[in-house]
């Protein structure tokens, strides 16, 4: 009897959203009551846009973009994603930036600058 095939990253991906939805709504449940869902729908209506556009539509696109250049060049690429918040932050927002975040970005940039000077293994078949 062979084995089920694994699911694709987009099949993958739905499942997790799934999974993260259902434990969220449980999380909720346990910790609130139905009253606090009691809020203006125009709440609901910016809560979904962010949903979609801040987590379901960039998941996707880290998904497409892995298939592409490979697990391990998306990991090095998405590691200075929160460098780059940071500096928007600073820059859009006039957030200061902490000497912890300074010695934390530069842990970042050098690791990434380690990560991709490593020489790639090829697997022989």
């Amino acid at each position: 009897m062979a084995a089920a095939p694994l699911p694709g990253t987009r099949a993958a991906d739905v499942l997790c959203h799934d999974e993260r939805r259902i434990a969220t709504g449980i999380h909720f449940g346990v910790s609130h009551d139905l009253t606090a869902l009691d809020l203006p729908l125009p709440v609901y209506a910016v809560a979904l846009v962010m949903a979609v556009f801040s987590t379901v539509i960039p998941a996707f696109f880290l998904n497409a973009g892995m298939r592409r250049i490979g697990a391990n060049s998306t990991s090095i690429l998405s590691s200075i994603g929160p460098v780059i918040t940071l500096f928007l932050a600073y820059l859009l927002l006039g957030d200061l930036i902490t000497p912890g975040q300074s010695a934390g970005t530069l842990l970042v940039i050098v690791g990434v600058f380690i990560a991709g000077r490593v020489p790639r293994r090829t697997v022989q078949t």
